[in-house]
């Protein structure tokens, strides 16, 4: 649905309304403030008809108002939008638009802390590019350009479901451009040397098993710890599934289920591990709770870098070892893209995840000899 002509009184819509039908509509508020409708009829010019009932409706006494709508009392209508996306998500449904558990946890900090305390009380109609400019700007002297943009975008897609529901016209974050952001650092890339020692000054079986499987493999963090014992076979992991926050979800996209393979060795400390092993999952606690991701990173990794003396990476400078490694070793993209669970042809790959050293490029091989007497 487009909004073709606003009048003093009357608005007129291009749009699906006759049962599906392409048509024009338009739209005004009577004498009684109750919205009405018509529908544009056939063999008239549409922006005329408009113009000529905004007079004859102006004279008729109609007012051009609307109810006031509070940010408020319609913020719930989104928020239960996305707890259905969540939902289905949880229940792996079929259809219908999902989203993972992070993302929501994300956007509901953003409403809560951010966006609410703010707009709260305002009428959303009012809510225009020049307020969402000064919520940003404002933002930006509290977080990081970054952070303050995701925030931005989080009321962006409320305002959308608010267009959508037809409670305002125009998105206002649309004409707000977001703040320059800084490059992002992606953190240290550990060596395979780097790897072999935090593997030698592991404390637990567990943290060693997760690290193996990070680092042969590529896994995300959260991929390895939503492992179950049923999706082993032997030196086969069958990826399928996440833990985030203690919930197990999908993958992170439908690119990420996959088989991967590991070595001999982390194979074979996996069968020692599943006969001692009185969980349906991989990875738990002495209470059979799942671990999240930052319980791995801080009783797992981060103390077994310190104890080797290496520089301390996360779990995704694993990630990023395994896709330089493979690379490096002329391993074809596409194949390295389905062994991590990037769809084929990402540009993330690249993007993000791709690190040339400068060690990397100073080879004999690279240099341009100009010297005349050698030559010659």
């Amino acid at each position: 649905m487009a909004l073709e002509f606003s009048g003093k009184y009357v608005r007129l819509y291009s749009g699906l309304f006759n049962r599906g039908a392409f048509g024009y509509q338009i739209r005004y508020y009577d004498e009684r403030k109750k919205r009405k409708t018509k529908i544009v009829p056939e063999g008239v010019l549409p922006l005329e008809y408009a113009q000529d009932m905004d007079r004859k409706i102006g004279v008729m006494g109609a007012q051009h108002v609307e109810p006031k709508r509070k940010f408020k009392d319609l913020i719930g209508k989104y928020i239960d939008d996305l707890d259905a996306q969540l939902l289905r998500q949880k229940t792996n449904a079929e259809y219908g638009k999902k989203i993972s558990v992070g993302t929501h946890k994300k956007a509901m900090i953003h409403i809560n802390k951010h966006i609410t305390p703010v707009f709260a009380e305002a009428d959303i109609k009012h809510i225009r590019p020049s307020t969402v400019q000064d919520f940003l700007e404002n933002l930006e002297t509290q977080m990081a350009p970054q952070t303050a943009n995701q925030v931005k975008n989080t009321l962006g897609r409320i305002m959308s479901f608010f267009v959508r529901k037809e409670f305002i016209e125009i998105n206002p974050c649309r004409e707000v451009r977001p703040l320059a952001e800084r490059p992002p650092e992606s953190g240290h890339t550990p060596t395979q040397k780097d790897v072999q020692k935090v593997l030698m000054h592991c404390k637990l079986n567990w943290h060693e098993m997760l690290i193996r499987i990070c680092a042969e493999t590529g896994a995300r963090c959260s991929e390895a710890l939503g492992l179950e014992w049923t999706s082993v076979k032997n030196d086969i992991l069958w990826i399928h599934q996440s833990a985030v926050r203690n919930e197990v979800g999908p993958t992170k996209t439908r690119s990420s289920k996959r088989k991967v393979k590991v070595s001999k060795q982390t194979a074979l400390m996996l069968k020692e591990m599943r006969v001692k092993s009185t969980s349906d999952f991989v990875f738990t606690n002495a209470e059979g709770r799942l671990f999240t991701s930052s319980d791995a990173l801080n009783q797992a990794l981060k103390p077994a870098c310190i104890r080797a003396g290496v520089t301390p990476f996360g779990f995704h400078g694993l990630r990023r070892l395994v896709i330089n490694t493979l690379l490096d070793r002329n391993v074809m993209k596409d194949h390295v893209q389905k062994l991590v669970g990037h769809s084929i042809g990402s540009r993330v790959t690249d993007r993000h995840y791709r690190k040339i050293a400068d060690e990397d490029v100073l080879l004999d091989d690279y240099v341009l000899d100009f010297d005349f007497a050698q030559s010659a």
